[in-house]
């Protein structure tokens, strides 16, 4: 069985640009969609590895070739390994199986002599004299010799012959096969348009069939390539952001939030299915799947650690083998940000491993792509998780600088993005960071300093229809870090206690709308019985003891609140902090 359908006998002197388009158009031509190609093609520049052995590689790459398609040319006609390729061809094979594209000479059939006009200008070797018992058909590939438009349909339907003659059918009736594959290539991308309808993609769609068929054939591939690629990506941007975004969703219940995604996850992965060995639709498997998997393991469930891994291992792989894919590095920097999450917990040098991996990628993404705000944003959140671990480990000083660079790209990210909540958020996170370092090194002046900093970058979008669950949490945090600052400062100021005790109910009246927007959110409840706790004690300090029992009663409702209602209710939590 032969290991090629043919085999591309060409000069690389003036011929190897057309010899590359020519292999595409045949190999592709009449494909079904869920193949790489209809046809396998031997061109030595693709399908040769570096080996010592070429004649014999090249020998063997004849012997299993069912055609030898030779790209006739002055330069060809001199070449000696185009020679040799003829001469083994003709030696072992019948020359009916010899295929001829001629890009440069010109050939003249002398039907007195049975042989071609042999000239200076003949495009062909000298051991085709006399070997032709009859004239054969050849395909003139002049026109296209100096460059080979993408997509040109005289050249399609030029290459449609030599496709024709290795598949044994009709060039009408491969063209014909060629529309019918790109039908069905539709039919999955109208049915890609009604599940993205259900699930709140508006998708527009014009179609015209038109009247000659070859020129139906080109204009339907070229359509339903690009359906396929667009459907694809507004899947891909869809499921994505709803994973994110049920990340900030409070109340919705956790077999719907699993429905919806479960849902988009299923229609991408139809997509990706019938094109998975691109490398750009591997890179949006692995984005998909980093964003799908944290939010699942986010709700709970296990098998979105699962996901997020697979996303993590698609994205280091493909970083490995196509580094200048575009992307890539922001694929690769954002799951191991969320790997970094996930392991936190339970292994911190593993989890600062991966924030250092994460933080070195989205590194190389802003030095190739200084204004990619996706990719500056999660550096800065990279570094700063890794001052997170660092703050966890008590190592101070070491966290302080790492929070201060972090602090630096988020200002830099601030000065180029769109004013909002996010933005506040952003900063307010970099400077609370901040200010608890410097709180547990003892320096209250400073760290008051950095949550006043904190407070004036949120507060202004504190009321922002936008603003996130997890904004109105970091703000409740820097009203609490202000109160536990100004109460140690207070000593015996009574008056400097009743601003702690402004602050902190602040801090309690945020966490208490959290809550009660989100009763399931054990979280929530957890802080908010801290915040009573405070105003308990800060309250006793001045005396108040009719406040001090209310908040007391308030703490211990909010404790019980915060505990599982059953042995596997594990709750539900917002999204990490910042």
């Amino acid at each position: 069985m032969a290991v090629y359908d043919a085999f591309i006998s060409y000069s690389h002197a003036k011929d190897k640009p057309i010899a590359s388009a020519l292999q595409s158009v045949v190999q592709t031509l009449g494909k079904p969609w869920y193949k790489r190609r209809a046809l396998r093609l031997f061109r030595d520049d693709t399908s040769l590895s570096a080996t010592p052995h070429l004649w014999p590689t090249i020998e063997i790459a004849l012997n299993n070739s069912r055609y030898l398609i030779l790209v006739a040319s002055a330069e060809a006609a001199r070449s000696q390994w185009v020679a040799k390729e003829v001469t083994h061809w003709l030696e072992h094979k019948s020359i009916d199986t010899l295929l001829i594209g001629v890009t440069d000479g010109e050939l003249s059939w002398q039907a007195a002599d049975n042989d071609f006009l042999w000239t200076d200008t003949t495009p062909l070797p000298a051991v085709l004299k006399g070997r032709f018992p009859s004239e054969p058909k050849w395909v003139d590939l002049r026109t296209y010799r100096e460059g080979t438009p993408k997509r040109d349909p005289k050249f399609t339907e030029l290459g449609a012959n030599f496709a024709a003659m290795v598949h044994g059918i009709p060039k009408e009736d491969l063209l014909s096969e060629e529309v019918r594959q790109q039908r069905r290539a539709l039919t999955l991308a109208w049915s890609a348009v009604a599940l993205l309808f259900v699930l709140g993609a508006v998708a527009g769609w014009q179609w015209k069939v038109a009247t000659q068929e070859k020129r139906i054939a080109e204009e339907q591939r070229d359509r339903a390539e690009r359906t396929l690629d667009a459907a694809t990506q507004t899947a891909n941007g869809l499921v994505s952001d709803l994973a994110v975004r049920f990340r900030e969703v409070k109340g919705i219940p956790l077999d719907v939030v699993q429905g919806i995604l479960g849902r988009g996850k299923k229609l991408l992965d139809d997509l990706i299915a019938f094109n998975e060995g691109s490398p750009a639709v591997q890179l949006i498997q692995a984005v998909n799947a980093t964003e799908l998997g944290f939010t699942l393991a986010q709700q709970g469930q296990a098998d979105g650690g699962k996901l997020a891994s697979q996303g993590y291992d698609i994205a280091k792989r493909l970083t490995q083998e196509n580094p200048n894919l575009d992307g890539v590095d922001y694929a690769l920097g954002r799951a191991a940000e969320v790997m970094g999450q996930l392991r936190e917990r339970e292994d911190r040098k593993a989890a600062t491993d991966y924030y250092r991996e994460s933080e070195a990628a989205l590194g190389r993404c802003v030095d190739k792509h200084p204004k990619d705000l996706d990719c500056l944003a999660h550096q800065f959140m990279a570094i700063g998780r890794i001052g997170n671990v660092l703050y966890d480990g008590k190592q101070y000083n070491d966290a302080l600088a790492v929070y201060q660079q972090s602090l630096g790209l988020a200002q830099r990210y601030a000065a180029m993005a769109p004013r909002g909540p996010q933005i506040g958020l952003d900063l307010g996170g970099r400077y609370n960071h901040l200010g608890r370092v410097y709180f547990q090194l003892r320096d209250l002046f400073t760290a008051l300093q950095e949550f006043k900093q904190a407070q004036a970058a949120m507060e202004p979008w504190a009321n922002d229809s936008r603003a996130s669950s997890t904004f109105l949490f970091e703000l409740a945090s820097t009203y609490n870090n202000i109160g536990n600052v100004l109460a140690l400062q207070a000593g015996s100021d009574r008056g400097k206690i009743a601003e702690a005790i402004a602050y902190t109910e602040r801090a309690t009246s945020g966490m208490e709308a959290l809550a009660q927007s989100d009763p399931a959110n054990l979280f929530y409840w957890s802080n908010l019985a801290a915040d009573y706790d405070n105003l308990e004690f800060l309250n006793g300090l001045v005396g108040n003891r009719g406040a001090q029992d209310i908040y007391a009663r308030k703490r211990q409702f909010a404790a019980g609140k915060a505990k599982p209602s059953a042995p596997n209710d594990a709750g539900r939590l917002v999204q990490s902090p910042q």
